[in-house]
């Protein structure tokens, strides 16, 4: 579904619009047509996604969300579509399509066959593409769109899973977020992880730990779009993306990072001293406003064993799609690692409560493999940013 407020033609932060500014801004004369104002929006910057609830002859169904609640979890004001508008920065417009419901996809046999062969080869397009054609053949237009999210309507159904850009979700797990994450893997993104053997463990990110049972601690429950339903509310929104993700979509540039590197005799030089705002989410392009601290580690050493890699350290408050980052309300500084080997897969290290960094400077933030630090200077809410510098500790 396409809207104004939803375009590339009003401000990703926009709550409200008008048409009267809008057609000032683009020159058009009255009377105004909403229809001529979206024929104007940049339409390489959306992703069409069609979303259809999938039931089977023979199996038990949840029938607790239906195609109300599926456009409403795409057009609620901190909904599906919001969520990537304002993450992105405006880069990415997210539009989508409920299709109508058409009877069973298939038996509860059926899908078992497919089931066990997508699960014998750790292949889920094994059971996806299946899926998707009988959809087609149906008469659902699903080759209308860019990508889909089939709802599996399944009492025994859990979690989600994606591939090639075509999602499987649970109506018994599914709410925005989850939502969001599986798109997240569409649009490229691996998991933000805490270490290899810890999956998922990025609390303080979209693709770290939501878990089935929706129980991310920095995720918010969304009033609007709950349904009890004993399984779990369905409301469970955020948190935001981790800039290293963020750059990884190209949703921030080097334009949005202050960048430190080190000579091979180890001297550090850059952004030595800076500013970094909050990361409330992506940058509209053009933008220079900086949210992350990059530095490149030392090149390693064929002895070393250590990997080439970054140190992302990012500002991050309770509000917007982090609200619930209340385990830290004066907000905190996040420390992530990106290893080039591993297709920019970021690893979150720890967190540092910025109220002990701005109140006591013998207190800062230290990295495993470097002997420097970085140590806050100064700290404002209006708005939200961090003054530090960089320097041995």
């Amino acid at each position: 579904m396409a809207s104004l407020l939803n375009s590339s033609i009003v401000d990703p932060w926009s709550e409200t619009v008008s048409c009267k500014s809008i057609g000032a801004a683009l020159g058009l004369g009255f009377p105004l047509s909403v229809k001529d104002m979206l024929s104007r929006r940049d339409k390489t910057r959306v992703t069409k996604y069609g979303v259809y609830v999938c039931t089977y002859t023979g199996g038990t169904v949840v029938k607790n969300l239906g195609d109300a609640w599926l456009e409403r979890a795409f057009s609620d004001p901190l909904g599906i579509a919001s969520y990537f508008r304002k993450m992105s920065g405006g880069r990415r417009i997210v539009e989508w399509q409920v299709f109508p419901y058409q009877g069973d996809i298939m038996t509860r046999g059926e899908k078992k066959v497919l089931e066990d062969k997508a699960g014998a080869k750790n292949d889920a397009w094994l059971e996806i593409q299946p899926t998707y054609q009988i959809a087609l053949d149906k008469g659902i237009p699903v080759n209308t769109v860019d990508n889909v999210i089939f709802v599996i309507d399944l009492e025994e159904a859990r979690a989600g899973v994606s591939s090639n850009g075509y999602t499987f979700l649970a109506t018994n797990d599914i709410r925005p977020n989850n939502i969001c994450h599986e798109m997240g893997h569409n649009f490229g993104l691996r998991h933000a992880s805490q270490a290899e053997f810890n999956d998922y463990g990025d609390s303080y990110c979209l693709m770290g730990g939501l878990g089935p049972a929706g129980n991310n601690a920095t995720e918010f429950d969304n009033m609007r779009l709950n349904v009890a339903t004993g399984k779990n509310s369905h409301g469970g929104t955020g948190p935001g993306i981790c800039a290293p993700y963020l750059n990884k979509l190209g949703w921030i540039d080097s334009l949005n990072v202050n960048h430190i590197s080190f000579s091979k005799d180890g001297t550090a030089s850059g952004d030595m001293t800076g500013t970094i705002n909050a990361n409330q989410g992506g940058l509209p392009i053009g933008s220079t406003q900086r949210i992350a601290l990059v530095i490149d580690l030392p090149a390693p050493s064929p002895s070393s064993g250590y990997i080439k890699s970054q140190y992302w350290v990012e500002y991050r408050i309770p509000k917007g799609f982090d609200r619930q980052f209340n385990v830290v309300p004066q907000g905190a500084l996040l420390l992530h690692e990106v290893m080039d080997s591993q297709e920019s897969h970021s690893y979150y290290l720890y967190l540092t409560n910025i109220n002990i960094l701005r109140t006591d400077y013998s207190q800062k933030l230290r990295f495993p493999k470097l002997d420097y630090v970085v140590r806050i200077t100064d700290f404002s809410s209006v708005p939200d940013k961090i003054s530090y510098v960089f320097e041995k500790g």
